[in-house]
């Protein structure tokens, strides 16, 4: 619109330009169209400043719309990188827990293994304590077991008669007192 205005009046102007310089110098009709001329002039003076006034304060709002949205941008580009770096801390705290938890359950299972090595230790011990006790046990009930078979097996020297029998005889007797109900 403001181009049509502007094109009428540069129209106008080139129009009284013209019958400007048909008329002579000093007449009426000369200073009256001279007078509207210098008027178009002025108006036309004015519009363009208008117009130019306008186009400044759109290129202002742009600048500002423009400042705005680079500040709305960065604004949320510096939020965005906060989350990031949020979630990238959250991500660490996580893997460190981990970490801990990870730590923690070998602690548990080297506690727990040194136990169950503590327990079988302990048994081995006692298993060999208990094999001990009773090979001692094997072995003085094998002494006591000879010895008597001896004693009685050398009766044949003060009876003077040895017979097949009397070892029999003191083993049956040795089982009796051993396993007696």
């Amino acid at each position: 619109m403001n181009d049509e205005i502007l094109e009428m009046l540069n129209g106008e102007i080139a129009r009284l330009r013209e019958r400007l310089a048909t008329l002579t110098p000093g007449t009426d009709e000369y200073e009256r169209t001279a007078n509207e001329l210098v008027d178009l002039y002025d108006r036309r003076t004015r519009d363009l400043a208008a117009i130019a006034k306008v186009e400044e304060v759109k290129i202002k709002d742009r600048a500002l719309v423009y400042q705005e949205d680079k500040d709305n941008n960065d604004t949320l580009l510096r939020q965005q990188e906060l989350e990031l770096k949020e979630k990238e801390l959250e991500l660490k705290e996580k893997e460190m827990q981990l970490k801990v938890k990870e730590l923690e359950d070998q602690k548990v299972r080297e506690i727990n293994d040194a136990r169950i090595r503590h327990k079988e230790i302990n048994e081995a011990k006692k298993a060999r304590i208990v094999g001990y006790v009773f090979d001692c046990a094997k072995l003085g009930v094998e002494i006591g077991l000879a010895v008597y078979c001896m004693k009685k097996g050398m009766k044949f020297e003060e009876e003077g008669i040895f017979t097949s029998r009397s070892f029999t005889e003191a083993r049956n007797n040795m089982f009796k007192i051993l396993f007696r109900k």
